[in-house]
């Protein structure tokens, strides 16, 4: 049976020096995550801060079509393969032009030609550009998978929603999708 002198604590140790460097790296740590959340956080904040200080000042939602894209994909040997896609949004004008869409001369306009809503030209450009970029920089294997296309939908939702200033994107609808 081992002897009470080998349990007890060695003398001129107080013992402190290992809760202290536990609390010190504790601190560090909460440190390091409060400053990552600060940094990360920020863009994430203020995106949610525009929706939601605007949130009373929301449109109507409305679908616009952004037309058909064809697309060259490179496909796992690095040999082009096309993509056609038609997409549509759902959005709702943000801001003080909330307010003029019910008089008929803010986004929601009508076509007369085709009958649809349509964005303002400048921003129907833009949001062509973010599918053509996102689309485009699909791999054909992926967009096989019904996982693929969720990916790029949801992609496609992030990019538009901060592309378009004056619009908050609610959902992407991909209504045609062929490949070849």
């Amino acid at each position: 049976m081992p002897s009470a002198k080998l349990w007890r604590r060695p003398r001129g140790r107080s013992g402190k020096l290992p809760i202290l460097l536990i609390i010190g790296v504790a601190l560090a740590a909460a440190g390091a995550t409060f400053a990552v959340t600060q940094l990360t956080g920020r863009s994430d904040q203020a995106e949610g801060e525009r929706h939601e200080g605007a949130e009373e000042e929301l449109g109507t939602a409305e679908t616009v079509d952004l037309g058909e894209f064809l697309v060259n994909v490179l496909d796992k040997n690095q040999m082009p393969r096309y993509v056609k896609a038609d997409v549509s949004l759902v959005v709702q004008l943000v801001g003080a032009g909330a307010a003029a869409q019910g008089n008929g001369r803010g986004h929601g306009s009508r076509s007369e030609d085709n009958g649809g809503e349509q964005l303002p030209a400048n921003e129907h450009r833009v949001a062509r550009d973010v599918v053509i970029r996102l689309l485009s920089a699909e791999r054909f294997e992926d967009l096989l998978q019904p996982s693929g296309r969720e990916k790029l939908r949801g992609r496609l939702l992030r990019e538009l929603d901060l592309s378009l200033q004056q619009y908050q994107v609610s959902e992407v609808l991909i209504t045609g999708f062929v490949m070849q």
